[in-house]
């Protein structure tokens, strides 16, 4: 069969192995995850058979890590970690399938490229939200969920979910994108009646602009980074008020504060941050996303755990950049986290006693300001001050795995790093 057909019969396999994503709502947990157990082995030893067209290059040497197999056991996994909730598992399941499937179909042969993705484009991008979309409307609406809940948490999912997957990593899309999306769901799920307050939002766009134009002014801001900053910090005092936003401040001067310390000497190492210390789009949304979309959902939804997470996501970037940027400073002996084998300074993944202190450092400033501004108690600092540590952790660890195998970027790194940390700050709290 030629390698289009074949891309395409994949394609369609993909979709039709979806349809069981109706029958969750009915079938219950148990029995869902027996078919998506029965999936996975079908996937693995059946499909090869029944179809030896379907299977890339390499793929059948090492069948558990294609994304044959990956795409049920992620389904698997998603149904295990929102075993409570198992509307969300099927929601998943159907973005999975309709949303995935789709973008492979339309998005072949496609002219108009992402900006920030050269191999996706806009029309798979489109057609990933317009049919995974209502296929997890409709399995969440069979699920018992009011269809107007269920519009908002299907809409915010497979945006979501679609963004996500059109990221250029080489790591799997099914690894990290179903739980994120289940991620999403949940938040949305359980959202109630919420406006914001338009005085409120309007300080916050006014203060974030002023914020902008004086961090490009000052070089600490390229153009796309003053726009992403407008946004986010605007979503965040929208959501938190300026308590919310003080923190978020804080990690923004305490980052490039730290970043400019020493630039001199660390450009002459080849360790300084790149375009003179500039933050870009990218760069703001790796270290402020997970934190900022927790502050929507902790207004949505009046749950307090959304501001844990929020506090532990914002202690978590400030640990690893000031880690990162006064540990390259002082230059000492710096040891990969996973074998302790001395490495030079700047290895991903690297650790360093003066790093470590600074990155603690910067989660106790993020948790005493907590405090201090009445969004925690002293317990709950404690806490914050924990996730920073761990989430940083995280970011050594993925550092010296899956981005020295070039599996992920910095700023994928950062973003798993800051999830890690709130998830830290939820689990501890």
């Amino acid at each position: 069969m030629a390698a289009g057909g074949s891309e395409l019969q994949r394609k369609l396999v993909h979709i039709a192995a979806g349809l069981p994503a109706f029958a969750v709502p009915f079938l219950g947990l148990h029995l869902s995850l027996l078919l998506a157990a029965i999936l996975i082995l079908g996937n693995a030893f059946v499909l090869p058979w029944l179809l030896p067209g379907l299977w890339r290059e390499g793929e059948r040497e090492g069948r558990f890590k294609s994304g044959i197999v990956l795409y049920p056991t992620a389904v698997f996994v998603v149904l295990l970690l929102f075993h409570q909730r198992v509307e969300i598992g099927a929601a998943v399941w159907a973005i999975l399938a309709f949303g995935d499937g789709a973008a492979g179909l339309f998005g072949r042969g496609a002219q108009r490229s992402l900006p920030w993705n050269p191999k996706k484009t806009w029309a798979g991008l489109a057609a990933y939200v317009l049919l995974g979309g209502p296929a997890a409307y409709v399995v969440l609406v069979l699920s018992g969920v009011p269809w107007h809940l269920a519009a908002w948490a299907a809409g915010v999912a497979v945006v979501g979910s679609a963004l996500l997957e059109s990221q250029a990593q080489k790591l799997d899309d099914n690894v990290l994108v179903p739980p994120l999306t289940g991620l999403l769901c949940l938040g949305c799920l359980d959202s109630r009646s919420w406006e914001p307050e338009p005085a409120v939002a309007g300080v916050g766009l006014l203060l974030n602009v002023t914020l902008a134009v004086v961090g490009l002014k000052v070089g600490a801001l390229d153009k796309s980074g003053a726009w992403a900053g407008v946004i986010l910090g605007t979503l965040v005092y929208a959501c938190l008020d300026w308590a919310g936003f003080a923190v978020m401040a804080a990690f923004v001067v305490l980052g490039v504060g730290a970043s400019k310390l020493g630039y001199r000497v660390k450009a002459a190492r080849g360790l300084a941050q790149e375009k003179g210390g500039r933050r870009g789009a990218r760069h703001a949304i790796a270290n402020a996303g997970v934190a900022s979309i927790a502050a929507c959902f902790a207004a949505s939804t009046g749950n307090d755990l959304y501001v844990v997470a929020f506090l532990g996501a914002f202690a978590s970037a400030t640990a690893d950049t000031l880690s990162s940027e006064i540990g390259q400073l002082l230059n000492g002996k710096s040891y990969l986290v996973t074998d302790f084998r001395e490495v030079p300074p700047g290895t991903d993944g690297g650790v360093s006693w003066a790093g470590s202190l600074a990155g603690l450092g910067g989660a106790a400033a993020i948790g005493l300001l907590a405090w201090a501004v009445g969004l925690t108690t002293v317990p709950g600092a404690i806490v914050v001050v924990a996730a920073g540590v761990l989430g940083n952790l995280a970011d050594s660890f993925l550092g010296a795995t899956l981005e020295r195998a070039g599996h992920l970027d910095n700023e994928g790194v950062n973003f798993l790093a800051t999830l890690a940390g709130a998830l830290a700050a939820v689990g501890l709290s």
